[in-house]
């Protein structure tokens, strides 16, 4: 009786991943080419004698993937969401005061439809996904800001109240930031420097028509409004011990809450202010249906030679499953896991002699 000799895959000791053709001349071409690919992109480890000391490769990570690319898609999702859910609450609202003008529609309705659109847009910063700010403006997620003014520090008293040194405890910052104030250096100058001061603690320092506006992230409002400390030389604010600063916030873009439909009068104002709404929402709508749009289709670093190796290595394992000689071996590949390579050389020497 002649004995075959059996395929280098059984070399190979139990649960080893791999496996080559059945030839004893060695595997067939296309089989030779998933290798070459997979060698390239799995990151093989080692040659077929080394396996079994070789760790597991790792899975193959997608070429598609990109640091922090996912989490800003799915943030720019959410905004879609929360924004496709408020213009429909307005649609609502909208038809309501309408049906209401024209002698068709009921208070208790109107009323209803408003409370609903209130408590969608109080809902802003839990589920617009950081994506949309108060002002109905679209940001990079996370980086909507909280405008405000604060008290004793406006552009006329950058201009008039001499030289002074400021120091602002802000909540959350370990040291005090301190920031010398001259007039003589020019309006824009002094914003500058005081925004360049006030940027390591989160505050930025911009010019707003003929306000000075100074901002911070949303997140840091809350604390800010009630922990901001400040000191000063006694120009624009008292020296000695620090004075909590008075922060006017500035308002949102929508008040529903001060909507009224109270009257003919009053419902056909409220309706006015829907449809402005009505064309801010779509304007945000619209910017962020664009960025969905430039973040969907990615082009991470080398994306083109991954892409051609996944699909060379699609096309050669195709290909080789195609073959007899491949489905010869998946029926006997399970009858070979628990084959050890000293007994395939033992049995072969036996039959040798």
């Amino acid at each position: 009786m002649q004995i075959q000799t059996l395929p280098a895959a059984v070399q190979r000791p139990r649960g080893t991943p791999g496996a080559t053709g059945l030839s004893p001349t060695g595997p067939s071409q296309p089989l030779q080419a998933i290798r070459a690919v997979a060698s390239t992109n799995l990151g093989e480890q080692g040659q077929r004698g080394e396996a079994a000391a070789a760790p597991a490769a790792g899975p193959l990570a997608s070429p598609f993937f990109e640091p922090g690319l996912q989490q800003d898609l799915a943030a720019a999702q959410q905004g879609l969401a929360w924004l496709d859910g408020l213009a429909q609450k307005l649609q609502g609202l909208k038809k309501s005061v309408s049906q209401q003008l024209a002698g068709a529609g009921s208070t208790a309705q109107s009323e209803q439809s408003l409370r609903e659109f209130g408590t969608a847009w109080l809902q802003r910063r839990r589920q617009a996904g950081g994506m949309v700010d108060g002002q109905l403006r679209v940001v990079d997620a996370g980086q909507a800001r909280q405008g405000f003014a604060l008290r004793g520090l406006d552009l006329a008293s950058l201009d008039e109240a001499g030289t002074e040194t400021l120091s602002f405890a802000i909540p959350g910052v370990a040291a005090p930031i301190a920031v010398t104030l001259d007039p003589a250096e020019g309006r824009a100058a002094l914003v500058q420097r005081l925004d360049q001061a006030l940027a390591p603690g989160g505050l930025r320092a911009t010019v707003a028509g003929e306000t000075l506006r100074l901002s911070c992230k949303e997140a840091q409002w809350p604390a800010l409004a009630e922990g901001l400390s400040i000191k000063g030389e006694g120009r624009r604010f008292p020296g000695g011990q620090r004075v909590r600063a008075l922060l006017d916030a500035e308002p949102e873009l929508l008040q529903p809450q001060g909507w009224s439909l109270d009257g003919a009068a009053a419902q056909r104002r409220t309706l006015g202010q829907i449809v402005a709404v009505q064309g801010r929402l779509g304007e945000a709508q619209a910017a962020l249906q664009q960025r969905l749009g430039e973040q969907a289709l990615p082009e991470p670093t080398d994306v083109a030679a991954r892409g051609q190796a996944l699909l060379a290595f699609s096309q050669g394992f195709d290909a080789a499953a195609a073959e007899p000689l491949y489905q010869r071996f998946a029926e006997l590949a399970p009858a070979l896991q628990g084959v050890r390579r000293e007994h395939v050389q033992q049995l072969l020497l036996t039959a040798q002699r």
